[in-house]
């Protein structure tokens, strides 16, 4: 819906104020295909115009990027566009917004069961402001240093070797629960990640295939939501 927001700025003819419910539930089903919330913009435009399923799965990029030459605009541009519609929705109807979001069941509680005992950090690539203040409406306290978004500009596995540390006495053991197979794939590709314990997480937005692959993968564990709620 934010994403619907931030597009209504940006295409010439214009969108309605409020994103069609078949519009909204066909991204949920094509949300797998999206890396970086920004692209969520395109996708929102590409179900207007009603490319089929494969455009997404396969070139999703490629449309962000002819999208972005078209309008004159730059990732940084699009991704700031995005983040000025969240922002302008939070300050005129915020309680509006917080509750087109919703957390799977009993997975803040599963989190605050273990906070006490380690460390918990979230790595997300949506802007750091929105997912905290996601967290807080639930009462989920996490210190600002532990969650680390779009706005550091760099992908997960670089947070991963930031989190594992340099040398043999400063390395933590890190536990690595992931819903997006491709992004389990560059942990496994990193060499200094090779101690990493990696979960797919099988509730989230993954595809069959990614399913499939994950089970098959051995340095991989499937977590249905149910072993995520008995986290220790």
């Amino acid at each position: 819906m934010s994403a619907w927001r931030a597009g209504r700025g940006l295409w010439p003819d214009g969108l309605s104020p409020e994103p069609p419910w078949p519009y909204v539930d066909r991204f949920v089903r094509l949300r797998p295909w999206l890396e970086t919330g920004y692209q969520a913009v395109v996708m929102m435009r590409m179900i207007a115009d009603g490319l089929p399923d494969a455009e997404f799965a396969e070139r999703l990029a490629e449309h962000c990027q002819s999208w972005m030459d078209r309008l004159g605009l730059s990732r940084s541009d699009l991704v700031a566009c995005f983040g000025e519609a969240r922002d302008a929705w939070i300050r005129e109807d915020f309680a509006g917004w917080l509750a087109a979001h919703e957390f799977y069941p009993g997975v803040l509680d599963a989190v605050r069961g273990v906070q006490a005992a380690t460390e918990v950090f979230v790595l997300t690539t949506k802007q750091e402001r929105f997912a905290q203040a996601l967290l807080e409406s639930q009462g989920l306290t996490l210190p600002a240093d532990r969650l680390w978004g779009l706005d550091r500009g760099r992908a997960k596995e670089a947070d991963l070797r930031e989190l594992v540390g340099g040398g043999p006495g400063a390395r933590r053991r890190v536990h690595f629960v992931e819903d997006r197979a491709e992004t389990l794939r560059r942990v496994m590709a990193e060499p200094a990640l090779a101690e990493v314990r990696l979960y797919y997480a099988s509730w989230g937005y993954g595809t069959p295939a990614d399913l499939a692959w994950a089970r098959g993968e051995p340095r991989v564990r499937v977590w249905g939501l149910d072993d995520f709620l008995k986290l220790e």
